[in-house]
């Protein structure tokens, strides 16, 4: 080869790194894998974090620290979050009103043309614990009335409680199981399930970490997976989904992991916060943080996930997710 290959173009896309990747000679691609795992274990050494650095279009890892801790199952936090909104949506279509910027078909063709729709009111996010939603949200101040991708961005517990209420387990668990998730134990047979559940706020709901990024690789690309298939979700909830993961990073949860980008490079990203894990047991007294990234935003050809134990996912797992992903571009370019 004469010349590197140029990772990014003057209007901050992606050019075909991966290719290039692809078409090296395994001694080169196994260098670049070995330069990476080092450098992912000098960003996780202090929080002992695990990092994995993944390839959409392969379905296999580029590199990764600890990767035994994406294969068995764990409680995710929030991860969980876009599931239970897809669940909602394919079962009550016909009870959501859109803002007018999101008056999108309630169908399952993109063409679509919108059908009548009802109501779709949740209480506003208040941050403390009521009688009519009895949760606490992470914001203490609370988020107030939010419309869904923005519900999403912010990974507000008090929206996603109401959405949970009005949720049946079994549709939720359809979902799951149309995505090639499978919960831990016997929890899908299970009746009932507690709203904290289908949210991850507790540390009854355990799949597995990758398993989960796979699912959300066939969400934001729209393409099968090995592993997973596909999911027929309609055109007006899959746009939802991406607008939330667009937002998470510009102005909701995620925002630390674009900012470890360079400027104009977006990312579409999902935090989560869940009980921490320790000695084959769940802590109710600490928490661990996860991230989940894909690069770049506009067609995802990378993805990157985060575990950071003893952390928040916005403050802890976040950042590194981004730095992950800013190290493999230098290193590529």
């Amino acid at each position: 080869m004469t010349a590197s290959p140029r990772c990014l173009n003057a209007a901050g896309k992606l050019l075909p790194a991966f290719a290039f990747l692809i078409s090296m000679q395994a001694a080169h691609a196994q260098s670049l894998r070995q330069a990476l795992e080092v450098s992912l274990a000098t960003l996780s050494s202090k929080s002992h974090s695990a990092i994995l650095l993944w390839d959409l279009a392969r379905g296999e890892a580029l590199a990764a620290v600890r990767v035994e801790v994406f294969t068995a199952p764990r409680c995710l936090g929030s991860l969980v979050k876009p599931f239970l909104l897809l669940a909602y949506l394919k079962e009550h279509c016909s009870d959501i009103t859109f803002p007018p910027h999101e008056a999108l078909a309630c169908s399952s063709r993109a063409d679509a043309s919108p059908v009548p729709q009802a109501g779709f009111e949740l209480r506003p996010c208040v941050g403390r614990a009521t009688s009519q939603c009895p949760v606490e949200c992470w914001y203490k101040p609370g988020h107030g009335k939010l419309a869904m991708s923005r519900a999403l961005a912010v990974s507000c517990n008090q929206y996603f409680y109401q959405v949970s209420k009005r949720t049946s387990p079994p549709a939720f668990f359809r979902t799951l199981a149309a995505l090639g998730l499978s919960a831990s134990g016997d929890l899908a047979s299970r009746a009932p399930v507690a709203p904290e559940t289908m949210i991850g706020l507790d540390s009854t709901l355990r799949l597995a970490p990758l398993q989960v990024l796979e699912a959300y690789g066939v969400l934001v690309s729209g393409h099968p997976s090995r592993e997973t298939g596909t999911l027929a979700t309609p055109a007006f909830a899959h746009a939802i989904l991406l607008d939330g993961l667009r937002l998470g990073p510009m102005e909701g949860t995620s925002a630390l992991a674009q900012q470890a980008l360079p400027p104009n490079h977006p990312l579409l990203g999902k935090t989560g916060t869940s009980p921490a894990f320790a000695g084959k047991r769940y802590l109710k007294s600490r928490t661990d943080g996860w991230f989940l990234g894909f690069y770049p935003a506009a067609q995802p050809v990378l993805a990157v996930m985060v575990y950071y134990p003893g952390g928040l996912g916005a403050r802890d797992a976040a950042p590194l997710g981004g730095q992950a992903i800013r190290m493999y571009l230098e290193m590529v370019r």
